[in-house]
């Protein structure tokens, strides 16, 4: 559970986060003269798969939201 005072948390946070992070990425790139980023995830899920950065992304495969 989120103790930042907003009552939200998992996907709820996370999904609007991702949203205005890739809206923050776009608006650079535009202004750099280069498309946007697009479909971002082949980008992400390769970079997880990485030896580099395995401690970037946590693959959730069991659990009940409870």
């Amino acid at each position: 559970m989120c103790r930042c005072g907003f009552g939200v948390d998992g996907t709820s946070a996370s999904a609007p986060l991702w949203n205005g992070i890739t809206t923050l990425l776009n608006d650079l790139r535009f202004n750099r003269g280069l498309p946007s980023v697009g479909f971002i995830n082949p980008l992400i899920f390769a970079k997880a798969a990485t030896p580099a950065t395995p401690a970037l992304f946590q693959d959730i495969v069991t659990g009940n939201n409870g």
